[in-house]
């Protein structure tokens, strides 16, 4: 019985020597293409935003633009991005796992977990490059877009007269997941749109066969493969950072600054109202 006590604890100090090494980063952006209407924000002291591209960017950051302005970036966990005025998103999470530290040979690329928050305008991404243990979750006035390998695109317009939103999501290669506000969940595959309009709580969404004209709006997305590939040839240029670093960083006030927006670590559902109940005290008896 000892020496299997002995075998398992072997095992489990063995296993815990090889999990130590995993080592997680925040992950970082190459703006290859940007429009000069398009304001990019970078959320964190570590970095700044350039006018000279490639622009290579913390994870964290704020993009915005008016109609007609336009940007294509590179994640260096390899997913590609592509983003249309008007609107607005931001990058609220994104972190990469390594095998041990990248700057040695032997590192490899493990997963990655990036949270996104879509205001409106048009994004597509391209995240056929990640493996299975990666996800990518897009938060949305309507609801949370989820997936690991997929080439997609979604579109949102607000209409501030009636307050209802004009939503149009369009799958051509994976799979994804879309789930309302209401814990309604839609399921998407190649090939298929999720399209609605109305108010973010009470939104009707339909599935139906795809469209001519965001097929050829994708194709543009994808003949530019080129430019990412360009950057791909400088990922050593990436400004990754390792988490154990940031938080030390952050909790002596010396990397995050005092006024960024909070981070949204995971989605939460708005929670339901609660009806009043009104009693009646009946006298006292006898």
């Amino acid at each position: 019985m000892s020496l299997l006590r002995c075998g398992l604890l072997y095992v489990l100090v063995l296993c815990q020597s090889f999990a130590a090494k995993d080592v997680w980063y925040r992950g970082g952006f190459a703006f290859l293409q940007q429009s000069a209407d398009v304001e990019v924000i970078v959320l964190d002291a570590a970095s700044d935003a350039s006018e000279v591209l490639p622009n290579y960017t913390s994870g964290m950051v704020d993009v915005s633009g008016p109609l007609g302005a336009g940007a294509r970036f590179l994640a260096s966990n390899g997913a590609k991005f592509a983003f249309e005025g008007p609107g607005k998103f931001s990058v609220e999470r994104f972190e990469e796992r390594y095998s041990n530290d990248r700057s040695e040979s032997d590192a490899k690329f493990l997963q990655t977990h990036m949270i996104l928050g879509f205001q409106a305008g048009t994004l597509m991404v391209d995240s056929r490059s990640l493996n299975q243990d990666s996800l990518i979750v897009v938060e949305t006035p309507v609801g949370r877009v989820s997936m690991t390998s997929a080439l997609w695109m979604i579109e949102i317009k607000y209409h501030s007269r009636n307050q209802a939103y004009n939503v149009e999501i369009e799958c051509f290669d994976g799979d994804l997941r879309l789930s309302d506000t209401r814990g309604a969940v839609y399921a998407l595959s190649a090939g298929r749109r999720l399209s609605g309009v109305g108010a973010a709580a009470s939104i009707t969404l339909e599935i139906t066969e795809g469209t001519e004209g965001f097929q050829e709006r994708i194709t543009a997305f994808e003949s530019v493969e080129d430019v990412y590939s360009a950057a791909d040839l400088e990922r050593q240029l990436f400004r990754l950072r390792s988490l154990a670093d940031a938080s030390t960083r952050a909790s002596e006030g010396e990397w995050l600054s005092n006024d960024s927006p909070p981070v949204i670590i995971e989605y939460a559902p708005a929670r339901r109202y609660t009806t009043p109940f009104r009693g009646e005290i009946k006298p006292l008896s006898g």
